[in-house]
């Protein structure tokens, strides 16, 4: 057998290598590693970053040239057996062959480039970067009949990455220790940022805390006092018509300014304009809509122009990074743990701690209220006394203020 050919085909065989290797390390270094390796100024990092940016011409240059080194290998093999053997052991050399790409030219390289992506990736960019560079009108030509085929059969881009993929990467990462369980539900509640809508995590018309216009500074004081709110809506005879927001400072420069508090009402106070949202409006447009007018409360309307409810900017991050404790929270004991199977808890309390808590799943979404919880499981108003089961816990309705529930006990049946 002729030396110069058999040499031909290892080195095809070791391009074969050479290119499944490439295929293998540059696909597995995530963007952000590739950043790091710039900022570190790796050699070889700008390649590789032009090849990430890139990943399709990356694709279509790596396949052409390890099929043709392949066809290569073949076709010598071929040749080279023909002239020593006869044409019957063509398919032995073929089998022979096919077994050594699939060992050398696949296996081998591309076990290796997994545990040395990085080191492999560096090296190979440069080369492929070039590669890319010579074989352009190939490429173009091969990327144009794919695109014509798409078209035919209706193929649509389509996002790289979507939520729930980003969402199970995050609880992967999670379960591997790469990042902690409080990192995993921030990312899930980013993502699911853009899903809420303001009816959803609204403090409702019936829990809105307001002044009428008629109040003097002193009620007006107490009620601040007693509330612990910095703002405040201010309504003209129901709560449907809101004319403005009083603010404790604005509140503070009236009293320090006036000699009769008894006497001046908030009407004469110069109020702030309230900000309108509809109910049905996404968080986070209403989270742009805040940043843009310098906001932190809106009133919510609903489809008959009356107050449905009332949001801040506060409710819009506990959707991101979980509750918020300020004074006025810890004012109200939401939990209160009797035994290990047995708690008092608030009406406001959302199924999202509950489910912590109580080590159990809702069938309903975790930032509504067990309140909420309470009345689609009756499918009527509640009462004190009312009585539900859901897996094997029993939530009783024992506080009631109108026809909302104030507290509930909740205690694990035997």
């Amino acid at each position: 057998m002729d030396p110069t050919g058999l040499v031909l085909v290892i080195i095809l065989l070791f391009l074969s290598g050479f290119f499944s290797a490439s295929e293998t390390s540059i696909v597995s270094l995530s963007p952000a590693k590739v950043r790091t390796l710039i900022d570190k100024k790796a050699r070889g990092s700008f390649f590789l970053n032009k090849l990430k940016a890139n990943p399709h011409k990356t694709l279509i240059t790596i396949l052409v040239g390890n099929n043709v080194v392949n066809i290569a290998a073949s076709a010598l093999t071929t040749v080279l057996v023909t002239r020593v053997f006869d044409s019957a052991a063509v398919g032995i050399a073929t089998g022979v062959l096919t077994l050594l790409i699939l060992i050398f030219g696949e296996i081998l390289p591309k076990s290796f480039a997994t545990a040395k992506a990085q080191q492999i990736g560096l090296f190979v960019s440069p080369i492929l970067y070039v590669l890319g560079i010579v074989l352009t009108p190939i490429i173009w030509i091969l990327d144009l009949i794919v695109a014509i085929f798409f078209k035919i059969l209706g193929h649509k881009k389509t996002a790289r990455v979507t939520d729930e993929e980003l969402i199970a990467m995050a609880a992967i990462s999670a379960e591997e220790g790469i990042i902690g369980t409080h990192e995993k539900e921030l990312i899930e509640n980013v993502l699911e940022f853009t899903d809420i809508r303001v009816e959803e995590i609204m403090t409702p018309r019936v829990h809105i805390d307001a002044i009428p216009e008629d109040y003097n500074l002193n009620e007006a004081s107490d009620f601040f006092i007693h509330k612990t709110h910095t703002r405040i809506p201010v309504y003209r005879e129901t709560i449907d018509h809101i004319v403005g927001i009083l603010t404790l400072k604005d509140l503070f420069e009236s009293l320090y300014e006036c000699e009769e508090e008894d006497k001046m009402t908030v009407r004469q106070i110069d109020l702030n304009t309230p900000l309108r949202v509809s109910h049905s409006m996404q968080i986070h447009d209403l989270f742009l809509l805040f940043k843009k007018q310098r906001q932190h409360l809106a009133i919510v309307i609903d489809e008959y122009g009356g107050t449905a409810g009332l949001i801040t900017m506060e409710d819009l991050l506990e959707e991101i990074v979980g509750e918020i404790e300020d004074e006025s929270d810890l004012t109200e004991e939401r939990l209160k743990k009797i035994t290990e199977l047995e708690y008092e808890v608030s009406g406001h309390i959302q199924l999202d701690e509950l489910e912590e808590i109580l080590n159990i799943e809702f069938k309903y979404p975790g930032h509504r209220t067990i309140s909420y919880l309470i009345i689609e499981e009756l499918d009527r108003l509640p009462k004190k006394g009312d009585k539900i089961t859901v897996k094997d816990w029993e939530f009783t309705v024992t506080q009631m203020w109108r026809h909302s529930i104030l507290k509930v006990h909740v205690k694990k049946e035997k």
